[in-house]
């Protein structure tokens, strides 16, 4: 009974990290579109590039995620008033 119930709970949680991957990852081919209006943590080059932009640490990206969620226009003005 354990490992059954570890076995559906590792199933679960693989394929839930799958499907949040696949509905936040950015399309890198298309430039200007839907998919830069959410920042990311899945993909280290976004979480990279918000950093260098505001000269935040990964916490205070993490703050602003809580604060005002994923989108990209609510995080810049937020980071932008913190200062």
């Amino acid at each position: 009974m354990k490992n059954t119930i570890k076995w559906l709970f590792t199933f679960l949680a693989y394929h839930l990290l799958r499907l949040l991957k696949r509905y936040t990852m950015d399309d890198k081919t298309k430039m200007g579109n839907e998919t830069n209006q959410r920042i990311s943590f899945f993909e280290n080059y976004d979480v990279k590039d918000w950093k260098s932009k505001f000269g935040v640490s990964t916490e205070d990206l993490k703050d602003a995620l809580r604060a005002v969620g994923s989108g990209a226009r609510d995080m810049e003005a937020y980071l932008r008033n913190r200062k």
